[in-house]
C-alpha cells in the first residue's frame, strides 16, 4: 500500500511540475517528502525542487537564486535540458527583482533558446512574457511589447484564458507607459473580462487599478475615479486589506487632481487611518505628504506644515527600519547556508552509515549458513546481531537530528520571506509616492501654454536631480488679471529652494503660494516689495520666530512694461543676465537670501532700459555648479557667461537645444549634482 501511495504522489506531482504551479503548504509538504527519497529517479528530483524554488519566490528570494542555482548544476551534470532551463528562467526572476536587467535578459534568452529547441510552446510563452516584464522595465518598450505579443499569441492557440488575461493586461501597461492610452483601455479592459468570466476576483481588482492608472495619465479622472473606486470595492469584498491603503491614496490623488481637495483629503486620510493599521509606513507616508500638499492649496498651513514634519519623520523612521531589517536579512542568509552545509555533511554520514549496514546485512547471510553447520559459533552470531541493532540505533537518531535541523532552517526561512516581502513592498511605495510628487509639482508650474499666450519667444531648461524638484518658475500676465491687454505688462520668476528633491519640492509649493497671494491678491508688482513680502509670507509659513530652520529661497523676479520699454529686476542670491546689440550685460542680486533676511534690510530694485531687443536668462545654480569636462570641475559662473553670449547670437528657436547639448556634453558620465533650471526670453525692440 505504501508503494501505491508513492506512486499516487509522484503522478499528482508530475502533472504539476511543468506547469510550476504554485502550491499549498500541503503540497510543499509532500514535494519535501519526495526529495527524501533516496531512490528517486534525477530528472524527477530536479523537476520537483524547480518547483519548490518556484513556490518559494516572493517569500526568500535569496533562497530561490541558492536553490536555482544548485538545480541548473545538477541539470548540467546529467544532460537534462528541459530541467536547465526551467531553473534558468527561475534564476531570472531573481535577478529582475533585484534590479539586474540586462542579467535576467540574457538567462532568459538561454532559457527560450532551449525551449524552442525542446518545441516546448507553454514554455516558450512563460519565457516570453519574462522577457516582456524585464524589457518593460528596462524602458525598452518596443522589445516588451514583440514578447508580450509573442506569448499573447501562443497561449490564445493553446487555450490558457488567464495567462491570455496576463498577457493583455502587460501590453496595457507597455501602451500606457508609451501613452497610447486608448489601445491600453482597450487591452486592459479584454483582460479584465476574462478575470471576470474566470471568478479571478484579485486579478479583477488589479485591472481595474491598472485601466485607473492609464485613464489617470490621460487626464480622464472621471474614469480614473470609476476604476480606482470599483478596484477598491473589489479588495473591500474580498477583504484584501493589504490594497487598501494603495486604493485610498490612488483616489484622493485623482480628487486632487481636479481641485476637489475636500474630498482628496477625506481619502488620504482612510488610506491614513488603514495604512497605520496596518503598520504599512510607505502609505503611511504617502498619506501625509498629500495631505501636506492638498492642506497648502487650501491655504490651511499650520495643517500642511504640520503634515510635512510628520512626512520627514516618517521617512527618517522608515529608512533606519529597512537598514536593520536588510542587516538582519544577511546574518539570517548567512545562517541558513552554514546550516544547510551541516545538513550536507549530516546527509553523506547518512549514506555512508546505510552503505556499512548493507554490507553488514551481507555479511550476517554468509555467517548465518555457516552458523547452522557450526553452533558453537552462535555466540558470534549474536554479538553480530547486536551491533547491527546498536548500528540501527545510531542510525534513527542522526536521522531525528537531522530532521529537527531542516525544521528549523523551514521556519528560519519562512520569516526571512516574510521580511523580505515586506522590505520589497515598501521599496516600490516609496518610487510610487516620489511619482505621485512628481504629477503634483508638475500639476503646479505653469504651463508653456500658458506662457507663450504672452510672451512667445520663450523656454525653460528644466532638469531635477531626483523625481521631484526644489527649483520652479513662475508667471504672471498682469494685463490678464486686471482685465486689461495681454501681454504688454508680466511678472516672471526663477527660484532655488533650498536642497532638492522631497524637502526642496515642498519649499517650491509653499514659494509658489506665495507668489500667487502677493501678486493676485495683494496686487503687488514691483519686485523689490514682491521680495520684501515674500520674506514675511515665508517666515509666517514656517514659524521662524517660534523654531530654527534654514529654510528658504534664491530668487530672481522681473517686472516686463514693454509699454513704457522698462525692464524692473532684484534679486535675492540671484543674478540676471541680459543681451543687448551682441554684449552679455549681468545684473547681481542682493547677498541676502529669502528666509534669512535682516530685520530692517530693503532690497534693491535695478531698471533696464529694453527699447532694443533683448533677450534675457534667469537661472538657478544648478548648470554653473555641474561637474564635468575633461578634469571633472564645476562649470562655473564664467564659462557660463560665454555660452549665453553664444546662445544670444542664434536664432531664439535653436537657444535652448544648444544649452542643452553644451550641458549633455560637459557631464558625460557624471551624475547631476543638483536640481538644473535656466529661463531665457526675448522681449523689447
Amino acid at each position: 500500500m505504501k508503494k501505491i501511495a508513492f506512486q499516487v504522489i509522484v503522478l499528482f506531482l508530475g502533472s504539476v511540475v511543468f506547469a510550476q504551479t504554485t502550491l499549498k503548504d500541503s503540497a510543499l509538504d509532500s514535494v519535501r517528502q519526495l526529495l527524501r527519497q533516496p531512490a528517486l529517479a534525477d530528472t524527477l528530483r530536479i523537476d520537483l525542487l524547480s518547483t519548490l524554488a518556484f513556490n518559494l519566490y516572493g517569500k526568500s528570494l535569496d533562497s530561490v537564486a541558492i536553490m536555482a542555482d544548485s538545480v541548473s548544476r545538477y541539470a548540467t551534470r546529467i544532460g537534462y535540458v528541459r530541467g536547465l532551463a526551467t531553473a534558468y528562467w527561475i534564476k531570472g526572476m531573481y535577478l529582475k527583482d533585484i534590479g539586474d536587467y540586462d542579467g535576467a535578459v540574457d538567462i532568459y534568452l538561454k532559457s527560450l533558446r532551449m525551449f524552442r529547441q525542446l518545441k516546448d510552446r507553454a514554455g516558450i510563452a512563460r519565457v516570453n512574457n519574462l522577457l516582456g516584464l524585464a524589457y518593460l522595465a528596462l524602458k525598452r518598450h518596443n522589445e516588451a511589447q514583440h514578447y508580450f505579443s509573442d506569448a499573447l499569441a501562443t497561449y490564445q492557440a493553446l487555450g490558457n484564458r488567464e495567462r491570455v488575461a496576463t498577457c493583455l493586461n502587460n501590453l496595457g501597461l507597455v501602451h500606457t507607459e508609451q501613452g497610447n492610452y486608448e489601445h491600453a483601455i482597450e487591452l486592459i479592459s479584454k483582460g479584465l473580462f476574462i478575470n471576470d468570466s474566470l471568478g479571478l476576483r484579485n486579478k479583477v481588482a488589479v485591472s481595474f487599478n491598472d485601466l485607473g492608472e492609464a485613464y489617470f495619465r490621460k487626464g480622464d479622472y472621471r474614469q480614473a475615479l470609476s476604476c480606482f473606486k470599483k478596484a477598491l470595492n473589489t479588495n473591500l469584498a474580498i477583504q484584501r486589506i493589504i490594497k487598501l491603503p494603495e486604493n485610498y491614496n490612488n483616489l484622493a490623488a485623482t480628487y486632487q487632481k481636479i481641485g476637489q481637495y475636500d474630498q482628496a483629503i477625506r481619502y488620504f486620510l482612510m488610506g491614513l487611518e488603514k495604512a497605520r493599521s496596518l503598520d504599512l509606513k510607505e502609505h503611511i507616508i504617502a498619506a501625509y505628504e498629500g495631505l501636506a500638499v492638498c492642506y497648502a492649496a487650501q491655504n490651511r498651513f499650520e495643517e500642511a506644515y504640520q503634515y510635512h514634519r510628520l512626512f520627514h519623520q516618517f521617512s527618517d523612521s522608515l529608512f533606519n527600519t529597512e537598514t536593520a531589517e536588510r542587516i538582519a536579512r544577511m546574518q539570517a542568509l548567512y545562517q541558513t547556508e552554514q546550516q544547510a552545509a551541516q545538513i550536507a555533511l549530516l546527509t553523506k554520514e547518512r549514506q555512508l552509515q546505510e552503505e556499512e549496514a548493507a554490507f553488514r546485512r551481507m555479511q550476517l547471510i554468509g555467517v548465518s549458513a555457516i552458523l547452522l553447520l557450526f553452533m558453537a559459533l552462535a555466540f558470534v552470531f549474536y554479538r553480530n546481531w547486536r551491533e547491527r541493532q546498536k548500528a540501527n540505533l545510531l542510525l534513527m537518531i542522526k536521522n531525528e537530528e537531522i530532521n529537527q535541523k531542516h525544521e528549523e532552517i523551514r521556519i528560519q526561512a519562512d520569516q526571512l520571506s516574510v521580511a523580505l516581502n515586506e522590505l520589497e513592498q515598501k521599496n516600490r511605495n516609496i518610487i510610487a509616492s516620489l511619482n505621485y510628487a512628481q504629477r503634483i509639482q508638475s500639476a503646479i508650474l505653469p504651463s508653456e501654454t500658458r506662457i507663450k499666450k504672452s510672451l512667445p519667444e520663450w523656454f525653460v531648461l528644466y532638469r531635477p536631480r531626483d523625481i521631484v524638484s526644489g527649483d520652479f518658475y513662475w508667471f504672471q500676465d498682469i494685463g490678464l488679471l486686471e482685465q486689461s491687454k495681454a501681454g504688454e505688462r508680466m511678472l516672471i520668476a526663477a527660484a532655488d529652494c533650498t536642497g532638492h528633491g522631497v524637502p526642496g519640492a515642498f519649499m517650491s509649493v509653499i514659494g509658489n503660494d506665495l507668489l500667487n497671494q502677493i501678486v493676485n491678491i495683494h496686487n503687488v508688482h514691483q519686485p523689490a516689495a514682491i521680495l520684501q513680502l515674500l520674506e514675511k509670507g515665508l517666515q509666517k509659513s514656517l514659524q521662524k520666530d517660534s523654531i530654527e530652520n534654514r529654510d528658504g529661497m534664491e530668487l530672481a523676479v522681473c517686472y516686463l512694461d514693454l509699454p513704457a520699454a522698462k525692464m524692473y529686476f532684484s534679486g535675492a542670491m540671484s543674478s540676471l543676465y541680459y543681451v543687448q546689440s551682441s554684449q552679455l550685460h549681468a545684473i547681481k542680486g542682493d547677498k541676502v537670501a529669502i528666509g534669512a533676511v535682516p530685520e530692517g534690510f530693503a532690497f534693491q530694485e535695478h531698471v533696464i532700459l529694453i527699447d532694443k531687443p533683448t533677450t534675457v536668462y534667469l537661472c538657478s545654480d544648478g548648470f554653473q555648479d555641474q561637474f564635468g569636462g575633461a578634469n571633472n570641475r564645476k562649470f562655473m559662473v564664467k564659462r557660463l557667461r560665454e555660452t549665453l553670449q553664444q546662445a544670444a547670437q542664434m536664432p531664439f528657436e535653436k537657444q535652448k537645444p544648444y544649452l542643452e547639448a553644451v550641458l549633455n556634453d560637459w557631464m558625460g558620465q557624471q551624475p547631476q549634482i543638483d536640481d538644473i533650471m535656466l529661463m531665457g526670453f526675448k522681449i523689447g525692440g
